[in-house]
């Protein structure tokens, strides 16, 4: 027997049983986690749950999916407040509740330090990405996961706070550590330091990264300096902001379509999601227009907002969809799955970020350190990273960290650290 699979043209293409099992398989998967990757289900999002529920789904893939994508605690959050949490298997549903408190108990963590470093900077500080948002736009801390705190400063402030940071206890390290309060993404970062942010700084329990451009490009920083003087007060001391609804979901489109060649992941759609959803009636899309009158930028926020649109239904006026990127029918999540894997041209950009870095500090001092802590990174990251616990398992973790960076970085194989 014979089964052809139809395209969103009209196309179509010749399969076997299998194979059209597999994809049907896969369709549900995504449809699924499309659908429930939201705070509030509509009727037509509960319909469709319920009947692909019923469908050929493989739900060990499906669980997989979500975590890789950074949505299993939305989706938690939204099938338990609508009352639906028996479409899924018992045991998915344990994993995404255990998960749900685990990221709750990590960004608490993260909010007890946000308030610590507004005593420790005495500057105006912009939240930025997931230390906004979980305080700002989700019904509660545990529905959006971080892997670090990030704050914009006035550029010519930067290196000061940054110093700062590190006199009250802030360490430079180069990779963060993956420990209670860590997501192995963040070992992918892929900036010029010189062109929006200083080297992280990790203390003990949570890293920390001082921006001072908004975007990878030095060409927006015009753009970041309107977005400093529109930022909205958080606190009565008038001392933490965050950026207008307009700034920030152009800010949004930015990070994600610079993340589109190494890891987009869901959960930053969702974002720009559930922003417009709720924000959208007071954002004012004329001067989104205008903030944008650099091409490129307006390419990106565009590009990125058409990713939200076909991915999630997110309600974009028609001037900000790409009609050609809709027609090309090339927008999936499998699509976001795919590139997430680490390229050899990764690798290659890891080490032109390590040299950048090294070019941005000022001091001699500074260069020697974060040199000596490339190669003997400091015990407490070692213990987080290798679990050690015993000064022997330590020495043992320092001869494995030293084997992945020759691997990694001399040997170009393709493995995480720790391995």
């Amino acid at each position: 027997m014979v089964f052809y699979i139809i395209n969103k043209n009209g196309g179509y293409k010749q399969v076997s049983p299998y194979c059209k099992k597999q994809t049907l398989k896969k369709m549900n998967e995504n449809d699924f986690i499309l659908n429930a990757s939201r705070t509030h289900l509509s009727d037509d999002n509960i319909s469709v749950l319920k009947d692909l529920s019923c469908q050929n789904i493989d739900w060990s893939s499906f669980a997989e999916k979500a975590s890789i994508l950074g949505v299993a605690t939305l989706i938690y959050y939204s099938l338990t407040s609508h009352g639906l949490s028996q479409l899924i298997p018992s045991n998915i549903y344990k994993r995404f509740q255990e998960n749900y408190y685990r990221v709750a108990r990590e960004n608490s963590i993260f909010i007890d330090k946000i308030d610590k470093l507004s005593r420790i900077i005495k500057d105006k500080i912009i939240l930025l990405k997931g230390a906004d948002l979980i305080q700002t736009l989700y019904p509660n801390i545990a529905l959006r996961s971080m892997c670090d705190i990030d704050i914009l400063v006035e550029k010519e402030r930067v290196k000061d706070i940054w110093n700062k940071l590190k006199s009250n206890g802030y360490i430079q390290i180069l990779l963060p550590p993956k420990s209670t309060v860590h997501n192995k993404r963040m070992n992918y970062k892929h900036m010029d330091y010189k062109h929006m942010h200083l080297p992280a700084l990790y203390d003990g329990k949570c890293c920390v990264e001082v921006h001072w451009n908004l975007f990878e490009l030095q060409d927006f920083y015009n753009v970041t300096k309107m977005a400093w003087k529109t930022a909205i007060s958080l606190d009565s001391n008038n001392k933490i902001h965050r950026l207008s609804n307009e700034f920030l979901l152009i800010h949004l489109c930015s990070h994600f379509y610079c993340h589109t060649k190494s890891i987009p992941i869901l959960r930053m759609l969702c974002d720009i999601n559930e922003l417009i959803l709720k924000q959208g009636d007071t954002i004012d899309w004329i001067e989104i227009n205008e903030i944008c009158a650099d091409s490129e930028l307006k390419n990106e926020v565009v590009t990125v907002l058409t990713y939200a649109h076909v991915l999630l239904k997110t309600p974009v006026p028609a001037n900000f969809l790409n009609d050609k990127l809709i027609n090309e029918n090339s927008i999936n999540l499998d699509s976001l799955l795919k590139v997430r894997h680490v390229t050899l041209q990764n690798k290659k950009n890891t080490l032109r970020l390590y040299f950048s870095t090294l070019r941005s500090l000022d001091k001699s001092t500074d260069k020697l350190i974060f040199v000596f802590r490339t190669f003997i990174p400091v015990k407490e990251w070692m213990n987080a990273k290798y679990n050690t616990k015993t000064v022997s398992e330590l020495g043992l973790a320092y001869f494995k960290y030293w084997s992945y960076l020759f691997k990694r970085h001399i040997l170009k194989k393709d493995i995480d650290i720790g391995n």
